[in-house]
């Protein structure tokens, strides 16, 4: 599967990636993995491949030194900084 494709694939789940992250994964299950993202050892410096929607990009956000978040899809990357562009690094 070229580039393109793959943004192509990605880019037409970005409205509604959260909720079918939510669905598909569960609530539960979801929480449970941002509160052990929370209690892992200070990471320094973070690379996140495939952040989506920056779904646990907060998560990683709050005991990192610095985030970058990348994906595919530009249309991932425009939702992630709009739901979490608020994070100052």
């Amino acid at each position: 599967m070229e580039t393109e494709n793959k943004e192509t694939y990605w880019s037409q789940f970005t409205s509604e990636y959260e909720e079918k992250q939510n669905y598909v994964v569960g609530t539960e299950v979801i929480s449970l993995a941002k509160d052990e993202l929370s209690k892992e050892p200070y990471p320094g410096k973070v690379l996140e491949l495939g952040c989506g929607t920056g779904f646990y990009t907060e998560s990683l956000h709050n005991i990192s030194e610095e985030i970058t978040a990348t994906d595919f899809s530009e249309e991932m990357i425009k939702a992630a900084k709009k739901k979490r562009g608020h994070l100052d690094h």
